[in-house]
């Protein structure tokens, strides 16, 4: 697999001051053992669900059904039927037993007197639905999928300042092609980037790359550029 990387049409992208203080080469007779990398890339919304909340709400669903299939079930002696059975039963015993049934009458009455004992509260056996809030809260979760889009200009640099310079430019390129500014908006951001550039310069580690999200068009779209640094394995020689 060849990686050619054109440095003369790089540094024709590359402001004038900037090209003066970092002149190409005009030999490259080996490949650094590092590359970078140029990358762009759409955002996109895409909406998801939270599955750990799904597992939740069917779990209290599964605990609700069982609940009111417990509670279901009738206590004994809230049945007023089987105290009128033995009053009708006691009346037609023989007189010696009179006052044993008058006894147990008077007491069925008393508790008959009595307010009535409160049943047991029982959840109902449909299944709980999930809450509005819950629905809105799964409904507004989104995760942004990262699209790679073609590009005109070189991918792969041999100099982290060239792979920079690629960046910022291409981001002018895009803002000015695809948002609606004015020409003196558009001049100062492409003053902004190029300081920018310039400052990255001096940044140590992961600082020095480029990286940048900016708005794409009028619908809320945004795209990504950054430089990646690759390790070339292998015969360099070009």
């Amino acid at each position: 697999m060849g990686i050619w990387s054109n440095l003369a049409n790089m540094h024709r992208r590359v402001p004038s001051d900037a090209a003066t203080l970092n002149p190409p080469p005009k030999l490259t007779p080996f490949l650094s053992k590092t590359l970078y990398i140029l990358r762009l890339y759409k955002l996109t919304e895409v909406p998801t669900v939270d599955s750990n909340e799904d597992k939740q709400e069917e779990r209290h669903m599964v605990e609700d059904a069982d609940g009111g299939d417990e509670g279901s079930g009738s206590e004994p002696g809230d049945d007023p039927s089987s105290a009128d059975s033995d009053d009708d039963s006691s009346e037609s015993e023989s007189e010696a037993d009179k006052g044993k049934h008058n006894k147990k009458r008077q007491a069925k009455q008393a508790l008959r007197s009595s307010p009535p004992a409160k049943r047991r509260k029982t959840k109902s056996a449909s299944p709980k639905r999930a809450s509005p809030k819950a629905l809105a809260k799964s409904a507004m979760s989104k995760r942004v999928v990262r699209q790679h889009q073609q590009m005109a200009c070189p991918e792969v640099y041999t100099t982290l300042y060239a792979a920079n310079s690629a960046a910022c430019e291409l981001q002018v390129e895009i803002m000015n092609e695809h948002t609606l500014l004015v020409e003196a908006a558009r001049a100062s951001n492409a003053g902004g980037l190029r300081r920018k550039l310039m400052g990255l310069v001096e940044k140590k580690g992961e600082e020095r790359y480029w990286h940048n999200e900016f708005p794409f068009g009028l619908v809320g779209a945004k795209m990504e550029i950054s430089v990646e640094p690759v390790t070339v394995c292998g015969p360099r020689n070009v």
